[in-house]
């Protein structure tokens, strides 16, 4: 499991992201019946003139099955698609990029560890348990193609 920083303390959690095109349309609802019981979400906005970027910080109070894992991530990275997202993903909290930058290998490389562009398939290269993987800077630009990201 991962850390994040909850209220201010040290935790085991996710980050989740999702990616818009200006202007959001209906606000994701966060699939909280695929995490433990206890496990707490908070949301934070994104945004510029032609982007939105919505966060989920979760906090998990169990980690999942290791068997259940992987499906947890897609579940939760699905619900931002399903709400319009061109990309969904799951990063470390030390490499975010502001689009055009956003997924250039340049600056968020070892930092993706899981992703779900629309339409494409999902990826996931943390296994519990293990040394975190991540994402390839080739995995990381063709989700720059698929978010359309705006020009500077």
């Amino acid at each position: 499991m991962l850390g994040i920083v909850w209220k201010g303390e040290e935790a085991a959690g996710v980050l989740a992201y999702g990616y818009w095109p200006a202007p959001l349309g209906p606000q994701p609802v966060f699939p909280a019946g695929v995490w433990s019981a206890g496990s707490e979400h908070s949301v934070y906005r994104l945004g510029g003139a032609d982007w939105r970027v919505i966060l989920w910080t979760i906090r998990v109070e169990r980690c999942p099955d290791p068997g259940r894992w992987s499906k947890t991530i897609e579940s939760t990275l699905r619900a931002l698609i399903d709400a319009g997202a061109l990309v969904a993903w799951c990063a470390t909290d030390d490499h975010f990029a502001d689009p055009p930058a956003l997924f250039e290998p340049a600056h968020m490389s070892d930092a993706v560890w899981a992703a779900l562009p629309h339409g494409g398939p999902f990826e996931c290269t943390a296994r519990l348990g293990e040394p975190i993987g991540f994402l390839s800077d080739v995995d990381l630009l063709c989700l720059c193609g698929v978010a359309r990201l705006p020009t500077p």
